[in-house]
């Protein structure tokens, strides 16, 4: 299985580390174009991302075909899809199936140059409503807790 994130060289950000300040009398347009969400770690950021990466480790979970609302702004909205390997009868025999998600993008931490949305909420979209939810909390930047490198995704998967 080939995956790709669908970001260019273009959509990456510069290391930066944001500094949480108070966001109020910032222009939201011009901020849109300097906010990042964090894939697969701290040091990878992407802009307005269509395909997301979930399970960084195997990429057998990502979202695809995203469409994102009112990026920059406190939050971000974008319907989609979640596509995840069944690893049946094994994850490089297995078959991707592909459910539709609503995503929310939020907490967000601007800083001088960069604002960084730190919180990822993933709802699968089912018929009916009452969809299986999943919130990942995403790198600060930098060392993870424990000194030792940056901190890893969780992935939204089970088993």
């Amino acid at each position: 299985m080939t995956l790709l994130t669908g970001c260019s060289i273009a959509d990456r950000a510069p290391r930066t580390s944001p500094i949480p300040t108070h966001a109020a009398g910032s222009d939201t347009a011009d901020r849109a174009e300097v906010t990042y969400l964090p894939e697969c770690g701290p040091d990878s950021l992407v802009k307005r991302p269509s395909s997301y990466v979930l399970a960084c480790g195997d990429g057998g979970e990502l979202l695809e075909d995203l469409t994102w609302r009112a990026w920059g702004e406190e939050s971000a909205t974008a319907g989609g899809n979640m596509v995840t390997n069944d690893c049946n009868p094994n994850c490089a025999e297995g078959s991707d199936i592909s459910n539709p998600v609503k995503v929310v993008a939020d907490q967000l931490s601007v800083g001088e140059g960069t604002s960084v949305y730190r919180r990822l909420t993933v709802t699968l979209d089912t018929p009916g409503g009452g969809g299986v939810q999943t919130v990942l909390h995403l790198p600060e930047g930098g060392e993870g807790p424990s000194g030792d490198g940056p901190p890893e995704l969780p992935t939204m998967s089970d088993g």
